[in-house]
Formats: structure tokens, C-alpha cells, sequence
């Protein structure tokens, strides 16, 4: 998927032609054009057809067939839309960008920020995030981290970074520097947007949709330190170009859990994850390698072996 995205965004040339023009469609001919484009690799795509049925399937059991079919092509018809919005629709002028953006429970998060303490926005790889942290970060003083070293995503990130979208990179920024800048950031009673879903090899283990993984920390850890409540929300296309995002009452994991007991708290802030991921769950971004998610028990890398 991601050798996919480089052929568009590591070639300048062949960007900017998409850019112009994508920009000159109309808000319907761009959404029916998603759909084709979104048929046609459906169709054409049979291995990641598979692998994304097979991934949806295992996370959502209960799901018929006619239904796990369903899921999958919506979750093709949300990358197009998603590219679309993040690639083409953003170079527009606020007053022509199609995208647009309805809360719910914003409330949650201006009571949060009454106490003075800054506050940690949880939320997973839904929708469009790129258009949720542009939408807050035009209404507070945001700070995200991201993955932004790899070609093919840095120019989306740098487009966005343009635009007043600040971030700190995670594989390079000092781990000390970004802790402290992250710290720094909510005494100063900021928000801190952090993508719990991510995943890297060295991250902690925890357990997601009761499958052995490794998530980020980051959330627990500054909860739990600096005794900040966390906001859960999810975002996700309502039709069309329209996007909603719901905040949820804040966690005080600080008022639940120890310091040492970590765990305990990863393991609750897992379970609001799974949560956010259903509520839109043909838009989460990982359903391509979710399996590479998991990590494999000794039995079964050994039945895999045979």
C-alpha cells in the first residue's frame, strides 16, 4: 500500500498534475470518481481483496460474508476519499475545500481545558485525521507526534505542517526532547493529539481486539506523570465530504490508577480504542496489514512453519 502512495507523492511532477487537476472537479464528479477508482482495485486487487477480508474477519467474527464484502469495498471507497481529501482537496482555498468538519461533545474538551492542565486528545486512524488536528489546531494550541521520515508520507505531513500543523517527528526527534517538549506543551495547558493505534516493534505489549500487540504509551505515560485527563474521540465521513467528530467524556487515569500500575491503564485505554475503531470501522487505515500487527505466539509460527 505504501509503494502504492510513493508513485504519487515521491514524484513532484506527477503530484502537482494530480493537484491541478483534481482541484477543477466538481464535489460529486470527485466522490463518483472515488467510487470507480474504488471498484476497479476492488475488482482487480484479488491478494489485498483477501488479505483485508481476512484481517476484518478476524477482528469481526460475527460479520456475515455479504457484510465482510460490503466492509471491505467501503474500506477501498475510504482510501480513495481519504487521498482525495488529504491530497487534492486541501490545496483549495478554505471557502472551495470540500471537506468539512461537524463536532459533537466539543464541550468535553473546553471543560478539560478549564483545569489548567492540558489535555490528551486518544483517538485512532479513522476518517480523515489530517482534517481533525487541522480542524483543532485552528481552535487550540496543538501538538501531535507522527511518523513523518518515510518519503512517500512526507510530503502529506509537510503540506500540513505549511498549513500551521506542528508535530514532532517520532523517528527522529530524541526521545528525551519530545517528552519534554510534549510536557512543556500541556503545562502550558495545550493539547496533545496522539494516534493510539500506531504501531512499532519496541513499543509495550498490549492486547488489541484480544489479539497480543504493541501499542504506544505516550497517552498512559503523560496521564499518569502529569496527571492529565484524556479525551477520547473518533472521527469519521458522515457522506459525501463531511466528516464528524465526537469527543467523549474525559478519563482521569490519574485518579484510577498508580503510577505502577500501567499496565491496568494500557489495558483500559486498549479497550476505548477498540471502541473508537468500531464506530467507523470500514475507515480505520489499518485493515491493509493488520496482520502484521500481531504478534504470533510460539505455537502458531510454528503451525505456520509447517
Amino acid at each position: 500500500m505504501y509503494e502504492w502512495l510513493a508513485k504519487i507523492t515521491t514524484s513532484p511532477s506527477r503530484l502537482r498534475l494530480l493537484r491541478c487537476a483534481g482541484t477543477k472537479l466538481p464535489g460529486w464528479l470527485a466522490w463518483l470518481l472515488c467510487a470507480f477508482c474504488a471498484f476497479l482495485l476492488y475488482i482487480c486487487s484479488t491478494n489485498l481483496r483477501g488479505r483485508i477480508k481476512q484481517n476484518i474477519s478476524e477482528i469481526l467474527p460475527q460479520r456475515k460474508k455479504y457484510s465482510l464484502s460490503f466492509l471491505s469495498y467501503r474500506y477501498f471507497f475510504h482510501l480513495f476519499r481519504f487521498l482525495f481529501e488529504i491530497i487534492i482537496d486541501v490545496q483549495q482555498t478554505p471557502s472551495r475545500q470540500k471537506v468539512t468538519v461537524k463536532t459533537e461533545g466539543l464541550y468535553h474538551l473546553e471543560q478539560a481545558l478549564r483545569l489548567g492542565r492540558g489535555v490528551v486528545l486518544l483517538t485512532p486512524h479513522t476518517g480523515n485525521f489530517f482534517a481533525y488536528y487541522m480542524y483543532l489546531s485552528k481552535k487550540y494550541p496543538c501538538l501531535t507526534v507522527a511518523t513523518a521520515s518515510s518519503p512517500e508520507l512526507f510530503p502529506l505531513y509537510e503540506t500540513f505542517r505549511q498549513m500551521g500543523c506542528r508535530g514532532l517527528d517520532y523517528d527522529t526527534t530524541p526521545p528525551r526532547e519530545l517528552w519534554r517538549t510534549l510536557r512543556q506543551h500541556l503545562k502550558k495547558n495545550g493539547v496533545v493529539m496522539l494516534l493510539g493505534d500506531f504501531f512499532r516493534p519496541n513499543f509495550p505489549p498490549a492486547y488489541l481486539f484480544g489479539k497480543p500487540t504493541r501499542c504506544p504509551a505516550g497517552s498512559v505515560t503523560l496521564a499518569l506523570e502529569s496527571r492529565v485527563p484524556i479525551i477520547p474521540f473518533y472521527g469519521c465521513c458522515t457522506g459525501g465530504f463531511s466528516h464528524r467528530m465526537v469527543f467523549l467524556p474525559p478519563l482521569f487515569l490519574y485518579e484510577q490508577y498508580a503510577p505502577q500500575e500501567r499496565e491496568k491503564a494500557m489495558e483500559a485505554l486498549t479497550r476505548t480504542l477498540e471502541f473508537l475503531i468500531l464506530q467507523a470501522p470500514s475507515q480505520w487505515l489499518y485493515w491493509f496489514n493488520a496482520d502484521e500487527r500481531w504478534i504470533r505466539r510460539p505455537e502458531e509460527k510454528q503451525e505456520a512453519v509447517n
